[in-house]
């Protein structure tokens, strides 16, 4: 139960006393690292409804696993554990589909998976020194007006942040999400995070907080002045909470990860509903069942 609780009986019994059901959307987890029953066996146990999966094993240079590899050296990332587990759960597992932005048959792989039951929206991912460059020259504009064109909501996970504001500009009519905080590691960078909040059609994933903002000890109470800042402005209806759960090796758990949003102070009952699940609902679509 290490994947789920850093105190099993503590985390369990607060589970056990929650007075109303909260519908709980955890709107990123890398459920292949430890399996799909195994995903909806901690679920359970700490009340969450459903879970956007994003299947991820580890780096290999500058490459996430799983992949395919295509002419030109570039990588196809694949998902068929996320598939399988939409397949299995359809009410309660969906997952994204990372891109890569040189993927030449991007239109043709929307086309397919648009129509599967659990494809809700696309990632794409800027993070290495190599692909700097190339994001602030514009170079990942065929993935943004791929999901404009397949009306499907866009993860953007990217170290430069100040550059995303002409792809956010050009696609204002397209959801679009700043995965992990907007990585915001600087004050300048978590300025202009705050700033992006004037695009209406823009939400924020609040995600991998403790180590964007470098708080290492539940319940990450240092993080709640920033929280407040980014819930004033994006409101909560454009605030998604997710636990990035399955790296264990972090030393935070699951549990740990919700209950810090779920009992913090300085969010109200209804901030709470819609960071934890309302706001994952209306951008990916996906009714509760």
């Amino acid at each position: 139960m290490s994947l789920l609780l850093g105190r099993p009986d503590e985390a369990c019994e607060r589970v056990s006393l929650t007075e109303e059901k909260m519908d709980i959307v955890d709107a990123q987890v890398h459920l292949n690292r430890f399996g799909i029953e195994g995903g909806i066996a901690a679920m359970n146990a700490l009340g969450i409804s459903a879970v956007l999966v994003d299947e991820y094993d580890g780096t290999e240079g500058e490459r996430f696993r799983p992949y395919d590899l295509l002419p030109g050296d570039i990588p196809r990332p694949i998902w068929p554990m996320a598939k399988a587990a939409s397949l299995r759960y359809p009410d309660r597992l969906a997952y994204l589909m990372r891109v890569d932005y040189r993927e030449p048959d991007l239109d043709t792989i929307l086309q397919v998976e648009r129509h599967s039951i659990g494809a809700r929206a696309l990632r794409v991912c800027a993070l290495f020194p190599s692909e700097y460059e190339p994001f602030a020259k514009g170079a990942f504009r065929p993935v943004f007006e791929a999901a404009a064109v397949h009306n499907i909501p866009l993860f953007v996970n990217t170290m430069q942040i100040e550059n995303i504001d002409p792809y956010i500009e050009e696609f204002c009519n397209s959801p679009i999400v700043l995965d992990h905080c907007g990585v915001a590691t600087t004050h300048e960078k978590f300025e202009h995070t705050l700033r992006l909040a004037r695009y209406p059609n823009l939400s924020l994933k609040w995600a991998h907080a403790p180590f964007v903002f470098n708080e290492r000890t539940y319940p990450f109470s240092d993080m709640n002045a920033k929280l407040r800042q980014v819930v004033d402005a994006f409101g909560a209806e454009r605030v998604m909470w997710a636990s990035d759960a399955s790296e264990i090796n972090t030393g935070h758990s699951w549990a740990e990860m919700l209950f810090y949003i779920k009992d913090n102070p300085v969010l109200s009952p209804d901030e709470k509903k819609w960071i934890l699940g309302r706001t994952a609902r209306k951008v990916l679509r996906w009714p509760a069942p």
